[in-house]
């Protein structure tokens, strides 16, 4: 029996020998850096060749220290970097970017066991992957660190397939500003990482957890800080436990994130000292209950179960669910870091806005979001930039109503971008505090269930546009209000696809000084203002315009002292009218208090100018401008207070119009186009004169003229350009048809013909007998030889003659003696000087002299 039980014992020791060593086949190929640091130089070996799949490497000190290069994919089976590895500062294994390292076994040795066993400095920077093939089995943890472990930022550590942990920081600092991602494929164990020294994931690191069978991260013994982002159980779950501390966890600073999306709670035992401060994110969906020691960040509690703060907590703790501003980095919304989640809100999320972060949140980009939540003393500003398209409902509970919407505001909200809203929710937007839409913002608001905009119980100031129902329907209202809402300025509200445009509760004011539109698809009320409300369309520039078949409703106090266009057929009332009011469907429209205004059934502007007969009237012309659309008028020309005045002069005209204090401009421009030419006195029609006249033709003309132009028989005649024919010293050849043409800007005309008939001048011929004497030139002198023996002389040429004597001269008169005959024999009794007229038939003459002399 001895010698069976030795037996037994030896066999024992053997398998025990083989565990210790896993398994004889395994290789040791040791590095001894003789050539170089590549880890790809065979001479750098033990064994003179580059550790395979089925070595156990192992690192000892040497001038040279390993470096995996970029482009190298070194294997092992396991690697193990013994205590002093390294020399002076150099690391003891460095892994380059783009360069990586995979290890499928492990190996067990000073009381752990792994597949990267490390008690010297291991600098990562490329990428260490663990336990990556199916039939790897990596006993204890992926990683077991006793020294100096840092995996840089782009360092990346993948670990699956262990069978404790997938990280053990055991004794050493662990340093991650890259990603860790441990059983994302396969199981890693109890724990996903087991802390008992000092493990620091930094601003930049992320480390994601999944597929550990009791606890995520198990810190027992060390001090955990998380400056990052840590995910747990987002692929699958980790047990009971997200967090397990029984020492000192800092979740620290503005960047730090928790996030455990599987049911796992944060257990944190102050019984052996274990402390969890929180001043970044945390998120936890854990159905059980949790507990830190301090909160001075943000904690949302959001699967049933209870988050205890055991010490102070002068953070957020919360169970609302979706994406949480926090501002611990700065105000700008695409910063990751300003978000619960550690990333900028996608479309899926719902956004909730609280009060008391460091920043508030101001949008000056492109954003999305599945809801948005401002809560009281929160705010969100949205710059000329920004756009926030927000396209799902929520369910909010304020004031005692409890309804969805899309975007919800408890706080502040200045919108200057472009906010759009299609939600589907019975309130496109629920404001029950400050809500101020500036010149250049947007509203955009489709798709609600009930009402586009429910100011409940805020504050709404609206100068810019509101644009409700353009796209799809949003129900019975518009608008409605039981507050105080202000359209001023330039605002600019247009409502459609709702049964009514604005619903004004009782207790409530709707100031508008700006444009308010309902658009054909509002039938029912336009407005419907309830008893103890106040409707208030203030001033000149106030237009409420009803473009379909919907009426004013009144019960309270509705004033107007701009203008209301309504389409109603049906009774419109409100309370008092200093403004306009345009009626214009057949329904009456009552004003049941003073009316001061006008109401009129008259379509059109305010004033509307009608010209008769035309804008263009020709020079010369009167244009009538007749204004009408007010009570009082001032022209710009012409008397004042009158409602029409008659011009003919060119140029601009615009009245005043006025109805109380309101007062419009309407202007024309009056055209004055030129008169054509005309003829208004036509030349007589024909004229004879002698050869030698002098002739002068008048044609009376009018309108604008640029030229005149005298024809004979069709041909110009030179320079005969007046409105007067003018000929001198008339000659046979002036003889034909005369015509005055005209020519200016806008026509020409020619005048009726003139023909000019020119008779010829006489030939006066005398004949006197042989017995006399003709002596001279010019006035010839005529030698009788006496008195006694009358002399004749015979004249030819006309057909009337005429003879004058002088008989004497008396004081300066002459004494003449005339005689006349139709034959041209006149005798001559008397010396002196003679003067004789011949005259043809036409009606010309000659006229000739001379002097008798006796021998």
């Amino acid at each position: 029996m001895k010698h069976l039980f030795l037996s037994f014992a030896g066999i024992l020791s053997l398998l025990l020998a083989l565990h210790t060593n896993n398994t004889l086949a395994q290789t040791t190929n040791t590095w001894t850096g003789n050539s170089n640091t590549d880890w790809n130089t065979p001479t750098n070996w033990s064994l003179g060749r580059v550790p395979l799949a089925t070595d156990d490497v192992v690192i000892v000190a040497t001038p040279n220290q390993p470096v995996i290069g970029a482009g190298t994919s070194a294997v092992g089976y396991s690697v193990e970097v013994r205590f002093n590895a390294s020399l002076g500062s150099t690391p003891s294994l460095s892994i380059a970017n783009g360069g990586s390292l995979t290890l499928n076994g492990s190996k067990t040795t000073e009381g752990s066991s792994g597949a990267f066993l490390s008690r010297g400095v291991v600098n990562n920077s490329g990428q260490v992957v663990i336990g990556n093939v199916a039939t790897a089995s990596v006993e204890g943890a992926g990683i077991v660190n006793n020294n100096l472990f840092t995996n840089n930022t782009g360092g990346s550590i993948i670990i699956d397939r262990t069978t404790e942990s997938g990280l053990n920081n055991r004794s050493g600092r662990f340093f991650n500003s890259g990603t860790i991602t441990i059983g994302a494929v396969a199981a890693v164990g109890q724990y996903g990482i087991m802390n008992d020294n000092n493990f620091f994931n930094n601003v930049g690191g992320s480390i994601a957890i999944d597929r550990a069978s009791s606890q995520g991260v198990r810190n027992v013994s060390g001090q955990f800080t998380n400056s990052s982002t840590i995910i747990i159980g987002a692929v699958a779950a980790v047990g009971q436990y997200g967090v397990f501390n029984f020492n000192t966890f800092n979740n620290s600073g503005c960047n730090a994130l928790i996030n455990i999306v599987s049911d796992a709670v944060i257990f944190n035992n102050p019984a052996s000292s274990g402390t969890f401060n929180n001043t970044g994110t945390i998120i936890e969906n854990a159905s059980g209950n949790s507990n830190i020691s301090s909160n001075e960040g943000l904690v949302q509690n959001l699967n049933g179960g209870n988050v205890n703060i055991t010490g102070t907590n002068t953070g957020v703790v919360t169970t609302t669910p979706g994406m949480i501003w926090t501002g611990c980095a700065s105000t700008d919304w695409n910063t990751a870091t300003n978000w619960s989640a550690g990333r900028v809100p996608l479309a899926s999320d719902d956004v909730t806005i609280p009060s008391g972060t460091a920043n508030t949140p101001i949008l000056s980009t492109t954003a999305v979001a599945k809801t948005v939540e401002v809560q009281s003393g929160a705010s969100l500003t949205l710059t000329s930039t920004a756009s926030l398209s927000v396209n799902n409902p929520k369910s909010i509970t304020a004031n005692s109503t409890v309804a969805t919407t899309g975007f919800f505001n408890g706080g502040t909200v200045y919108n200057q971008g472009a906010l759009v809203l299609n939600t589907g929710a019975q309130f496109g937007l629920w404001n029950t505090a400050t809500f101020s839409n500036v010149s250049g913002g947007s509203i955009t608001i489709d798709r609600a269930g009930n009402t586009g905009i429910y100011n409940q119980s805020g504050s709404f100031v609206n100068s810019s546009t509101v644009r409700i129902g353009s796209v799809s329907t949003v129900g019975s209202f518009g608008m409605v209000n039981t507050s105080s809402f202000n359209n001023v300025s330039e605002g600019i509200i247009r409502i459609d696809q709702s049964s009514s445009g604005l619903l004004n509760q009782i207790g409530s004011s709707f100031v508008n000084s700006a444009t308010m539109l309902m658009g054909t698809s509002v039938t029912s009320n336009a407005i419907l203002n309830q008893s103890g409300a106040t409707v208030d369309n203030q001033g000149c520039p106030a237009l409420i315009q009803s473009l379909g078949n919907a009426i004013i409703t009144n019960s309270g106090s509705f004033s107007n002292t701009g203008t209301i266009i309504e389409n109603g057929a049906s009774n419109s009332n409100i309370s008092f009218n200093g403004g306009l009011v345009q009626n214009l469907n057949g329904g009456n429209f009552t004003i049941t208090g003073p009316n001061t205004g006008l109401v009129t059934t008259l379509p059109g502007p305010l004033p509307a100018i009608t010209p008769t007969p035309s804008l263009t009237i020709t020079q010369g012309q009167n244009a009538t401008l007749s204004a009408s659309g007010a009570l009082t008028y001032n022209w710009s020309s012409g008397p004042i207070n009158t409602s029409t005045i008659t011009v003919s002069v060119a140029g601009p005209y615009s009245v005043t119009g006025s109805i109380g204090s309101c007062a419009s401009v309407g202007t024309v421009t009056v055209v004055v186009t030129a008169a054509p030419p005309s003829v208004t006195a036509q030349p007589a029609s024909a004229s004879t004169v002698c050869e030698g006249a002098l002739v002068l033709i008048k044609v009376g003309v009018s309108g604008s003229i640029s030229g005149y132009q005298w024809l004979k028989d069709g041909s110009p005649v030179s320079s005969q350009t007046t409105a007067t024919l003018s000929l001198t010293n008339v000659q046979l050849s002036n003889a034909g048809t005369y015509s005055l043409s005209l020519t200016g800007p806008t026509g020409s005309t020619t005048s009726s013909g003139f023909t000019l008939s020119v008779n010829p001048t006489p030939t006066a011929t005398i004949t006197f007998p042989n017995s006399v004497t003709v002596q001279g030139t010019g006035i010839p002198v005529v030698q009788i030889p006496s008195l006694i023996q009358p002399v004749v002389f015979q004249a030819s040429g006309g057909s009337l003659y005429e003879r004058v004597m002088i008989l004497d001269r008396i004081n300066g008169y002459e004494v003449r003696q005339n005689d006349a005959n139709s034959t041209g024999i006149f005798p001559i009794t008397r010396l002196g000087l003679f003067t004789l007229t011949v005259t043809t038939a036409g009606g010309c003459s000659r006229t000739v002299q001379w002097v008798v002399q006796g021998n």
